[in-house]
Parts: C-alpha cells; sequence; structure tokens
C-alpha cells in the first residue's frame, strides 16, 4: 500500500504521546491500523506506520470496543 499506491498508514493506539484523533490533518490516502482490543497493535506493525493517532479517554477507562473506536476513527476521517 505504502509504496504501490502512496498510502500512509496512521495506527490506532492508547498512547498519551500520539497525535489526538480530531487533530489529525488527514493524508490524501490514508490506512487505518487497528490492533486487538486487549494487546493492541504489535511492534512488527507499528514500525511500518507513518504516525499513530488516539482517540484520548477519560480516567478510568483504558480502551474501546473495536468496533466503536474504528467507527469514531472513520467518522473523524471524512467529517
Amino acid at each position: 500500500l505504502k509504496n504501490r499506491w502512496q498510502v500512509e498508514l496512521l495506527a490506532a493506539v492508547l498512547d498519551d504521546r500520539a497525535e489526538r484523533l480530531w487533530q489529525v490533518r488527514w493524508p490524501r490516502r490514508a490506512g487505518i491500523l487497528f490492533g486487538s482490543e486487549s494487546d493492541g497493535l504489535g511492534a512488527e506493525w507499528l514500525c511500518l506506520c507513518d504516525q499513530r493517532v488516539t482517540i484520548p479517554m477519560a480516567p478510568g477507562i483504558d480502551s474501546l470496543n473495536l468496533g466503536g473506536a474504528a467507527g469514531i476513527f472513520f467518522y473523524e476521517m471524512k467529517r
């Protein structure tokens, strides 16, 4: 995807240092990688990504359902 079609890959992560979802300047061609709800993306996938993006969570909440998180990402991507 990156080489053939110039797709920029964004990693959906739980990391306070990652860019906030609403601050992302979406590239013309973007691919979003989501990891499992329990483990997230593995290191081999993270190293392929151009950006790390997070949905900030309220204190005491550590994750979202994967389908819910994907819906929020896709909404923001098209907003």
